[in-house]
């Protein structure tokens, strides 16, 4: 927004210092004294044209100016907005009671919720989760602040908590993933690799494959004693984790029951070491049974994702993720920490409020909105709004209100001197 300036600096400012000399000339004459203040206070809006509808209703080619003579530039209504945009949804859903969203445009896509602490993430995130449930999509959720616990989520989230009601077992994992995680995790060397193969096949043909049996042949078992506390150190690390028991939880099973809730694994206070081990081991087995054709298609939620997976994990991840079934969304709250691929690959982005200038030029190289847009609408959203673009709104940068109530009393910032305020 800019002051109209017709049809130059100088001229504009002669006009100006004039200004008193022709109102004296003028003085009688009220109606053009009114004219020249509305002229010098006049504004001049710049915009981006979005999007172009003809009256039949349907998109058209933008790149033109439109007649001066035949076109009327106005504010659209909600109800107009919603009639040229929202009704060419496929599954229009509402994430508030003024905001819609195309939910069938995350489906088999990648879909980005970004915001400072705060601003709204975690709302929006449980509420698409609830609204693909009521559509009979399923979900699995990688909780890194355990967000998802309190009784009230209970009928709409199933929690796993490793080590507490989620156990694995080496015969569940499999003998090769077993040692890809103690290879590529725990840094097991090539020379113990060996060994932990021989030995795993040889319990594997007796049919006594668990951490017990695997524990007593390497402690006891006679070969080189640099492979053996190689082997007893890391073993020593996954019996001290509480994550392994024979009575391991049946994650196959999870998976393929029909249910209306979210399966959600709960990494907070694990070490990075033991949430990638759990996360490592869920995405295999999510993926194997996709590829197939055990499970339906799912939904992927991941709470700061670039925590516990590394970058070439992910883009292995990402890229079939297409192929298989898999729809990724990814949620954190510092933008320049993901992964570059994925801002390259994004199909839809909810952004909440973002002061930084760091992070907002790390986003604007997503394809779906021009960095000039973002830059400017971005750093004003109040908390409780994002600036949402890609497929779920058709690709018109829009932005939209979350609901302020969160009706699971969770995600929030617990604060101590509030609190203290309300007891008094």
């Amino acid at each position: 927004m800019n002051y109209l300036s017709i049809p130059g600096e100088v001229e504009e400012i002669i006009r100006i210092s004039k200004r008193e000399e022709s109102y004296y000339v003028l003085e009688e004459d009220e109606g053009l004294k009114k004219i020249l203040d509305e002229l010098l206070d006049s504004r001049i809006l710049v915009c981006k044209v979005r999007a172009a509808f003809s009256l039949g209703d349907e998109n058209i080619d933008f790149q033109w100016a439109p007649s001066r003579i035949g076109s009327k530039i106005y504010e659209p209504s909600n109800e107009e907005l919603r009639e040229l945009v929202v009704s060419k949804y496929l599954l229009p859903v509402k994430i508030s009671e003024s905001a819609e969203i195309d939910l069938s445009a995350l489906d088999g896509g990648l879909t980005l919720i970004v915001g400072r602490k705060g601003s709204g993430k975690s709302n929006l995130s449980k509420t698409l989760i609830v609204r693909i449930i009521e559509h009979g999509g399923r979900c699995l959720v990688f909780d890194i602040n355990g967000e998802y616990e309190p009784t009230a989520m209970r009928s709409k989230f199933l929690v796993l908590k490793p080590g507490e009601n989620m156990f694995l077992s080496i015969a569940g994992l499999g003998k090769e993933l077993f040692i890809t995680l103690m290879e590529t995790i725990m840094g097991l060397p090539p020379s113990s690799v060996w060994e932990l193969r021989r030995i795993l096949d040889s319990l594997e043909n007796r049919g006594s494959l668990n951490l017990k049996n695997l524990w007593n042949e390497v402690f006891f078992g006679k070969f080189n004693d640099l492979v053996k506390e190689a082997l007893i150190r890391r073993l020593t690390v996954l019996k001290e984790s509480g994550l392994f028991s024979d009575e391991a939880t049946d994650l196959d099973k999870l998976l393929r029951e029909v249910s209306d809730k979210a399966i959600v694994i709960n990494l907070r206070g694990l070490p990075k070491p033991f949430r990638q081990l759990i996360v490592e081991t869920v995405l295999n087995k999510v993926v194997k049974m996709l590829e197939d054709g055990e499970i339906k298609p799912l939904f992927l939620f991941a709470e700061e994702a670039q925590s516990y997976l590394d970058e070439k994990t992910w883009e292995d991840y990402i890229t079939r993720m297409r192929h298989i079934g898999l729809s990724v969304v990814f949620i954190t709250n510092e933008p320049d920490s993901l992964m570059k691929f994925v801002y390259r690959q994004a199909d839809n982005c909810f952004i909440f409020s973002l002061m930084n200038e760091n992070d907002l030029s790390y986003i604007s190289k997503m394809s779906k909105i021009d960095a000039e847009s973002l830059m400017s609408l971005v750093p004003t959203l109040p908390v409780g709004k994002c600036l949402a673009f890609g497929n779920v709104t058709n690709n018109i940068p829009m932005v939209l209100s979350v609901e302020k109530e969160n009706v699971f009393r969770t995600g929030g910032t617990r604060k101590v001197l509030l609190e203290a305020v309300s007891r008094n």
